[in-house]
């Protein structure tokens, strides 16, 4: 069975990177350019892994990942989710980590740690 796969990214050039390597891992992936396309993805659909972006139009990464880690009885609660961000503040590695990402990558990220990071928790 495929892994499934969501992707919130809105900047093309990293998200063709990172859908094009999961297509590669025989994965069935998702692609949200923005927040609340994301929410409705989250509700109806159960994931194996999230890949998640920070900084996306109409909801934040951030807020996208305390609403999916915030409730218990939400499908995606205990689902991986990896942080993929051009930001290396410690701050913003802080607050994904306390709202309990699983990975906190700093863009660029290459195919080999897309791999990795799957293989880990998949």
């Amino acid at each position: 069975m495929k892994k499934k796969v969501l992707v919130v990214e809105d900047e093309e050039m990293q998200a063709k990177l990172i859908v094009n390597t999961l297509l590669k891992e025989d994965c069935e992936v998702f692609l949200c350019e923005e927040g609340n396309y994301a929410v409705s993805i989250l509700t109806l659909n159960k994931f194996d892994i999230i890949f998640l972006d920070l900084n996306i139009p109409k909801v934040s990464g951030l807020l996208l990942l305390q609403i999916i880690r915030s409730d218990s009885e939400q499908i995606n609660f205990n689902t991986p989710v990896v942080i993929c961000t051009a930001s290396s503040d410690q701050n913003d590695k802080a607050q994904s980590l306390q709202y309990k990402a699983n990975e906190y990558l700093v863009k660029p990220i290459l195919p080999e740690k897309i791999r990795e990071t799957v293989a880990k928790y998949i």
